[in-house]
């Protein structure tokens, strides 16, 4: 069975989802300032935009735009919309932050951003509403592919280590230590992604994403070629069908054998001897009659 952290491309085609680009979203809107790329990816965060559930699908784009408003207006001030990808609840997949399909943009998050992360956001309120099946699913797939393209270990119990930059629950230069992935609340002191997300990202989305990695790695594991041994002839019998093969028992001469045995041997050469003398006699006694030899009847009534 092949390892997780493959990179090849044609594995990370296959994992990879559908995502809408930020063109299709942000027309007119770019960023505001300069934007920094991740040295190191080490976990994938999620976060919800605490907004209302019940947009409907052709809502999703304005949804988007004002959430980039909010976040590069006064009140939060930041260069972007602060996530590189966005979930909704039908299933749709979003590129966020600028660049966010081609390389670990460094997000920004309230309560301050860690650095060393992914950011992934659902569009609605978590909080006690649960996610759609379209949109787990999707954060699955969306996640399965970030993690194979970042190389980050997504087993179940698996932590990362790092320094942290500084946020309301980390103070800059201690070291932090999570799972590979994570919830903003595991960051910084906020109630994000919602209690209803956070038991799934802490009970589901390990085994579910790496059920996913591991089963499209799968597909790609290279198969060993069986060789061609040349053909023996071999018994085909099984081990139980083997015929028993027993050595002819050998008499042992002893006193109450070999001397009637012997005397077996002696009167039975005795009487072919016999016989034979016999024959020679009546033979010659033929000869000189004028009888024809031979004691074959066949011959006797021939001569007759």
């Amino acid at each position: 069975m092949v390892e997780l952290f493959q990179t090849d491309a044609s594995v990370l085609d296959k994992l990879k989802p559908t995502i809408r680009p930020r063109s299709d979203w942000a027309e007119g809107l770019p960023p505001v300032g300069p934007l920094e790329v991740e040295d190191e990816v080490r976990f994938l965060l999620v976060h919800h935009t605490a907004s209302p559930n019940t947009y409907s699908e052709n809502e999703v784009v304005d949804q988007i735009r004002g959430f980039y408003r909010f976040h590069t207006g006064p009140t939060k001030g930041w260069p972007d919309v602060a996530y590189n990808f966005f979930v909704d609840r039908f299933g749709g997949i979003w590129e966020a932050r600028e660049g966010s399909l081609t390389q670990p943009v460094r997000g920004d998050a309230t309560g301050g951003s860690q650095g060393f992360a992914v950011l992934c956001s659902l569009i609605g309120d978590y909080t006690e509403t649960p996610m759609s099946d379209a949109q787990q699913q999707s954060l699955t797939q969306l996640l399965a592919w970030l993690s194979e393209l970042y190389g980050v270990d997504t087993k179940p119990g698996t932590q990362t280590n790092f320094i942290s930059r500084g946020s309301n629950k980390w103070p800059e230069g201690s070291e932090v230590a999570t799972a590979t992935i994570a919830g903003h609340r595991d960051m910084s002191q906020t109630s994000c992604p919602g209690d209803a997300v956070y038991d799934v990202i802490q009970n589901q989305l390990p085994t579910e994403v790496t059920s996913v990695r591991q089963r499209t790695l799968d597909q790609f594991s290279p198969t060993t070629p069986e060789t061609t041994q040349p053909e023996i002839s071999k018994p085909t019998l099984q081990l139980d069908d083997r015929p028993i093969l027993r050595s002819a028992p050998v008499v042992q001469p002893n006193s109450s054998t070999s001397l009637p045995l012997v005397a077996g041997a002696i009167s039975a050469a005795l009487g072919i001897v016999g016989g034979l003398v016999a024959m020679r006699t009546r033979r010659n006694r033929n000869t000189d009659t004028g009888q024809p030899t031979g004691s074959d009847d066949e011959e006797n009534q021939k001569s007759g």
